[in-house]
């Protein structure tokens, strides 16, 4: 049973199913119908006899002996039968009973007997009986049993037959799933679809919902292709920048103010290499859930303070002017390393996308229960159809832009989101392309 095809175990259940309720139809036919057959002819016998019998009292001289399949007999007081015709095989001796049907032998040969008594004009008292036999019941039970059985097995072989077909058809939907798997499993491509049309029903949702859980598989697995691509080139080129610095330095480097300058360039590329690999690393511990976030009073204006001053000397290469407007001692529970990341990410953007001879404005404020940031810049903006793919870990914008001004991986701002939602914060942000972008990251004050 459990190599057979889904289609065929359903037909199989579905058809015993059918089966069962076939004989149960069966057994239930068998059983009612003789019971009605039966009641009807008796309502018809004692209908007959009671007619006959009123007629016989307005006219004694007419008694019918034999009317639709039922004997009349009419006996005198004494039990005499002076009129009528008696079936063949009939109990003569029957005795009279007035207003009781009788049973006579069995259903195949018996009878059934009703007795009336009445009165005529001259005052003497007779009977009318009438007789039938209950073979001829027997005889039509039978033959609607018989069509029943031949009927019956004949539509459920048909119903058998369509609903083999409808289970086939429904089925097509999964048939379909399995060979997109199949494909994508032979050739890797991750763009095959279902595509079934729109429907409600549940495996049409399926399928959608299996295209959907596809497409993000295929955005996810393309993101991480480029970032894999990108990373090697990032990391590339410190790593060649350092060899060659090195190289450099060890052949020609004749004064200690050459030397300095040698390692000033492969510290900065360390750092670089450094940042990078610290971010990866972070993102890979999330993923696992093996960031242990460690919750500490903390004064998150001083934090701040700080950053701004680090970002001073990009800002300076750039002749930006970063403006502050912070309201001293903002205390907040949070884990200050992950707080200083998420705000670093935000105001490093801001400056690396800001104009030359731009501003950065950056505040701190209490709004009701939330330490509220906000980082904003005149620089280059954000399209609007970009705005909800900024979360989107791997994604840049601009990613020439980007990796010209930061040497950026698209990861600063969705490990920020991440930080604040661990914290039960929030970011928002505003950005008109051209016109600069406002960035407000929520820190709960109490947690």
């Amino acid at each position: 049973m459990r190599s057979l095809k889904i289609t065929t175990k359903v037909t199989l259940w579905y058809s015993g199913f059918l089966f069962l309720i076939m004989a149960a139809v069966l057994g239930i036919l068998s059983y009612f119908s003789e019971s009605v057959l039966t009641g009807n002819k008796k309502e018809e016998l004692v209908r007959h006899v009671e007619d006959m019998a009123e007629e016989w009292k307005e006219d004694q001289d007419e008694f019918e002996a034999f009317d639709d399949g039922i004997y009349f007999l009419l006996y005198g007081n004494d039990g005499a039968l002076e009129e009528g015709s008696m079936p063949d095989a009939f109990d003569s001796n029957t005795s009279l009973k007035n207003g009781m049907i009788q049973t006579i032998g069995d259903k195949q040969d018996g009878f059934y007997v009703y007795d009336r008594q009445i009165t005529d004009k001259r005052g003497n008292t007779v009977w009318v009986r009438g007789v039938v036999s209950a073979q001829a019941v027997a005889q039509l039970s039978g033959i609607l049993l018989g069509i029943s059985f031949f009927i019956l097995p004949l539509l459920a072989i048909l119903s058998i037959i369509a609903g083999a077909g409808v289970t086939k058809r429904a089925f097509i939907p999964v048939r379909k799933m399995q060979q997109t798997a199949k494909e994508i499993a032979d050739s890797n491509d991750l763009s095959a679809r279902i595509g079934l049309p729109p429907g409600k029903d549940e495996i049409t949702e399926l399928a959608q919902t299996f295209d959907e859980m596809l497409e993000r598989l295929e955005q996810t697995f393309n993101r991480e292709k480029q970032f894999t691509s990108d990373a090697s080139h990032e990391l590339r080129t410190p790593i060649s920048v350092i060899l060659n610095e090195s190289e450099y330095a060890l052949m020609h480097v004749d004064t200690m103010e050459e030397a300095t300058e040698s390692f000033e360039v492969i510290h900065r590329q360390a750092k670089k290499m450094s940042s990078l690999i610290n971010q990866l690393l972070m993102i890979a511990r999330a993923d696992q859930g093996n960031v242990a976030i460690q919750y500490d009073k903390m004064n998150i204006s001083t934090l701040v303070e700080e950053l701004v001053e680090d970002a001073q000397i990009l800002a300076e290469e750039k002749n930006i002017t970063i403006f502050c407007e912070i309201e001293p001692d903002v205390v907040i529970i949070a884990d200050r390393m992950l707080c200083a990341r998420a705000i670093h990410n935000v105001l490093e953007n801001s400056v690396a996308y800001g104009n030359e001879n731009g501003e950065t404005k950056v505040s701190v404020r209490k709004e009701n229960e939330f330490a509220v940031v906000t980082i904003a810049d005149n620089g280059i903006g954000i399209a609007e159809e970009a705005l909800k793919k900024i979360w989107d870990r791997f994604y840049q914008a601009d990613p020439a832009r980007s990796a010209k001004r930061l040497g950026s991986m698209g990861l600063g701002l969705s490990m920020t989101k991440w930080i604040l939602e661990k914290h039960e914060g929030r970011v928002q942000v505003k950005s008109k392309e051209g016109e600069g972008s406002e960035f407000s990251l929520y820190f709960p004050i109490k947690k």
